[in-house]
């Protein structure tokens, strides 16, 4: 016999279902559209032009926050398996981090980490990645999450 999945609390079911594919769309609407706007979000035309001949990098760019949304969307209404949920959001959560690391990298190489230096491109995209990865955190660690009846993990008996 299955143990009883505790219900995804309605705000992480919100969340990882609408708000985050509707970011990543968005994201990777940009990306496409208009890649020198996403360049400049991370490197100022001052420091950088962008090489028509390098659009592929935004096209394969573009391709992870799409699957992301995809999965998001479908997979995620698909199943309210705890674990499923939780390994997916750890699999994003890896991603959020690397594009933590890329900010604070790209910024340090730049001479921008100061408050002064940064623009409100740099504090959306520290933003939006700091909110999306404490919440994928939260949720991959359990917090607001009921406890099921049976083993507790959400693993079949």
């Amino acid at each position: 016999m299955a143990a009883q999945q505790p219900p995804i609390p309605a705000f992480y079911r919100h969340f990882f279902t609408i708000a985050d594919p509707l970011v990543a769309v968005w994201g990777a609407y940009m990306t496409l559209a208009y890649p020198d706007t996403v360049l400049d979000s991370f490197v100022p035309r001052t420091l950088s032009r962008r090489d028509p001949a390098q659009f592929v990098l935004f096209q394969q760019l573009a391709a992870w926050p799409l699957g992301t949304a995809f999965l998001s969307i479908f997979l995620l209404r698909y199943t309210r398996d705890v674990g499923v949920w939780k390994i997916f959001q750890a699999s994003v959560l890896v991603v959020d981090v690397v594009l933590g690391y890329a900010i604070w990298d790209a910024l340090g190489r730049q001479g921008r980490r100061s408050f002064g230096a940064l623009r409100p491109e740099d504090w959306g995209c520290i933003g939006i990645t700091a909110v999306f990865g404490l919440m994928r955190s939260a949720f991959v660690l359990g917090i607001g999450l009921g406890r099921g009846k049976g083993r507790g993990k959400g693993r079949r008996a």
